[in-house]
């Protein structure tokens, strides 16, 4: 009987490459199946914590962007002469924040 060593153009994508996926997974032996699920587990593990990892790093980064913008726009303001009340009206620092500039 003939064997498909690979799956044909046109199959290797969406429900063929998963009904592919779950036909291997079937014939594996018990052992070899239970290590298998135990690894994709893992392995969906470390993506969810890179994912999210990610995240975090990205909305960090955006909020020290705008801590900088802020204070950059404070240096300008102060440096045309603008009071300190004006300057955190519109940049939202502290009276602190915009004395120590």
């Amino acid at each position: 009987m003939h064997e498909l060593k690979d799956l044909p153009d046109g199959f290797a994508q969406g429900i063929w490459a998963k009904l592919a996926q779950q036909s291997e997974l079937a014939e594996m032996p018990s052992d070899v199946k239970a290590k298998y699920i135990k690894d994709m587990e893992t392995e969906m593990d470390k993506r969810a914590q890179m994912k999210c990892a990610l995240r975090k790093a990205t909305e960090q980064g955006r909020a020290e962007g705008l801590e900088q913008g802020k204070l950059e726009t404070a240096r300008k303001m102060k440096a045309d002469g603008l009071n300190t009340d004006t300057i955190c009206k519109y940049t939202g620092l502290t009276t602190e924040q915009v004395a120590a500039l």
